[in-house]
C-alpha cells in the first residue's frame, strides 16, 4: 500500500500468500495498483499475483488502473498478459 518494493520483495521471498484478501476486500496487487506503485506491481506479477482477483467494487487490477488513469501500471499489466500468452504458445 505504501509502495515499499523492498518490503514486498522480502515478503515474497518468504512465500506469503499474495492473493489473499484483507479485511477491507483488497489484495496486495489491488493496493499496489491503487497506489500507482509500478515496481510493486511488477514484483507481485513476477511472483504470480492473480490478475483476475476483484476488489469489493468489482474492479480487477486492470480495471482499477484504467479507472484511475495509471498508464504506467496499465502498461505493466498489459506486458505481463502478453508474456503469459507468449509463454502459453511455447508450450
Amino acid at each position: 500500500m505504501g509502495g515499499y518494493t523492498d518490503i514486498v520483495t522480502l515478503l515474497l521471498e518468504r512465500n506469503v500468500d499474495i492473493n489473499i484478501y484483507d479485511w477491507n476486500g483488497g489484495t496486495p496487487l489491488l493496493y499496489a495498483v491503487r497506489g500507482n506503485h509500478v515496481k510493486c506491481v511488477e514484483a507481485l506479477l513476477a511472483h504470480g499475483a492473480d490478475l483476475t482477483e476483484e476488489a469489493d467494487s468489482g474492479y480487477t487490477p486492470m480495471d482499477l488502473a484504467m479507472a484511475l488513469g495509471h498508464k504506467k501500471v496499465q502498461q505493466v499489466i498489459e506486458n505481463h498478459i502478453l508474456k503469459l500468452f507468449q509463454n502459453k504458445g511455447l508450450e
